[in-house]
């Protein structure tokens, strides 16, 4: 499994050197891990803010902090959405009433069904990864 069978064949291995942040996202618990640590500012990009076109969410009148809850463009929410911590909605998602999500992201385009709750899950249009806790 992996690239040791690829090795022992005799397949050639390269390597690139990285000074800045990396991460492998290859798993949901990393993907969610990498993500969490974006939002909270305890990773960061050169070359890309990945915080840029976001806002901090809103819920039961409390602003959310850097790695709580963050919307992009066009989201709709409802106004009761219980969040956090490290949740992200992206662009054009709907998030319905009486939701509750932490430690998630939620891609662009999804539609979070309501009352329904999540933690640890990569929420997408056609279905959802949840990961076990970190």
């Amino acid at each position: 499994q992996g690239y040791m069978p690829a090795l022992q064949r005799g397949a050639p291995l390269y390597g690139h050197r990285c000074d800045g942040f990396w991460a492998d996202v290859g798993t949901p618990q990393r993907y969610l891990a990498t993500s969490a640590a974006l939002l909270a500012g305890k990773a960061t990009l050169p070359y890309l803010d990945p915080l840029a076109g976001l806002r901090a969410a809103q819920a039961h009148g409390t602003r959310g902090e850097r790695g709580s809850a963050w919307l992009g463009q066009r989201t709709e929410v409802a106004a009761d959405v219980r969040w956090g911590p490290s949740v992200l909605v992206g662009d054009d998602a709907r998030v319905g009433a009486g939701v509750h999500l932490a430690h998630s992201v939620v891609l662009p385009g999804t539609q979070v069904p309501p009352g329904s709750q999540w933690q640890w899950t990569v929420l997408g249009p056609h279905g959802h990864l949840q990961a076990a806790a970190l």
